[in-house]
């Protein structure tokens, strides 16, 4: 049961018309052929319509794959991608065989689509912008994400997981993300796998859109820990890497509340390193922070540097609720066309501030209201 290989000759249907299984007709309408996927692995689909039920039903506009395999094989593929319900998996429409020089091929019928996420991960897709993850790009990550869960919980996985799986629709600035591509498993090895390349790609993302400087760390951190497989499942989710610039801020000001109410201040000292894990109030007050202060920040604040993760903490909140006053001429400022041929990129105040922190503790751990330091509470 095989997509056909590099150097077979695509089925030269036309606009035919064939019997599907359970409903009335699939359609291929443009003899032209296109590949999903690259290299000896691509399968060829075509653009066509599918009808379902009675023959007075109107036609739905498909992307219609073509496999070598036989009847029983594409019904049982049928079968499995048909039954799964859920909102980020795409379900299949119906199924087909060829006939005389068509025989080797089967046909199934998915929702029309002419993106997949290969297409997002190419470079210069705009998946990154000032260092970060552009929400358009975040919202697919987290359909994908959610897709793959419901499909581990139901016993599934995606063999070999790469875009070409992933559907993509695009609606103004709205996306959708569906994985079409999956079947039975019964092991977690394999299943963990997933989530591993699916770092893998975010990685390869991240390459191709230059989210390699100092202001992308909290990518970085990400992409590795889930291809390490340290990181997966909705847990993926909670990294600063996919929180908007609000979430952001929100998780630092709910932070900065907790700490004022929960964790009462002590002396400032040195942090213990022999320690494996921390109470959170000894790694708040312990004076562990290396920080150069930009003027746009001092010539607001009258408190001197922050020494301490709390410390930072009261500048972040001071600086987020008072942005106005805080936020730099230059990121209001609007760019030109000759400043954007030029290579200047935009800016905001979040991206101003993962610039500028040149701080121990990274700046990222507090966003997420995470760490890779061991605390208890």
């Amino acid at each position: 049961m095989e997509s056909p290989k590099v150097g077979d000759d695509a089925p030269d249907l036309g606009t035919v018309k064939s019997e599907v299984e359970g409903v009335s007709e699939m359609i291929i309408t443009d003899m032209k052929h296109k590949n999903i996927g690259r290299g000896g692995t691509y399968i060829i689909c075509y653009d066509g319509t599918i009808k379902l039920g009675s023959t007075d039903s109107q036609p739905i506009k498909a992307t219609i794959f073509a496999f070598q395999c036989d009847a029983d094989e594409m019904s049982a593929m049928h079968k499995k991608w048909s039954s799964f319900d859920h909102p980020s998996v795409m379900k299949s429409l119906g199924c087909s065989w060829g006939s005389r020089h068509h025989s080797k091929y089967g046909f199934v019928a998915f929702p029309m689509f002419h993106l997949t996420f290969s297409d997002l991960i190419a470079k210069g897709s705009r998946a990154v912008e000032m260092g970060r993850f552009t929400e358009v790009f975040t919202e697919a990550v987290s359909q994908i994400v959610k897709g793959l869960q419901a499909l581990h919980d139901n016993g599934f996985f995606c063999p070999n997981l790469k875009g070409a799986d992933i559907a993509i629709k695009m609606n103004n600035n709205s996306i959708d993300a569906k994985i079409w591509n999956f079947t039975v498993c019964t092991s977690d090895v394999k299943k963990n796998m997933d989530w591993k390349r699916l770092g893998d790609m975010l990685r390869v993302v991240a390459e191709r859109n230059f989210a390699n400087s100092s202001d992308s760390l909290e990518i970085h951190y990400v992409c590795y820990q889930i291809s390490k497989g340290q990181i997966r499942g909705l847990d993926i989710l909670q990294q600063s890497a996919f929180l908007s610039v609000r979430e952001k801020f929100e998780k630092v000001l709910f932070l900065w509340t907790h700490v004022s109410i929960h964790c009462k201040p002590k002396q400032i000292h040195p942090l213990d390193e022999s320690k494996s894990a921390y109470t959170l109030t000894e790694f708040l007050d312990a004076n562990s922070i290396e920080s150069t202060r930009p003027l746009w920040i001092g010539n607001k604040r009258i408190k001197s540097a922050p020494k301490t993760l709390r410390n930072l903490l009261d500048e972040l909140r001071d600086i987020i609720e008072h942005e106005v006053e805080y936020i730099p001429s230059d990121v209001i400022a609007k760019l030109g066309h000759k400043e954007i041929e030029l290579g200047k990129t935009k800016s905001d105040l979040e991206h101003y501030i993962r610039q500028i922190l040149g701080i121990r503790v990274s700046y990222y751990s507090v966003m997420g209201f995470q760490s890779d330091i061991r605390i208890g509470i």
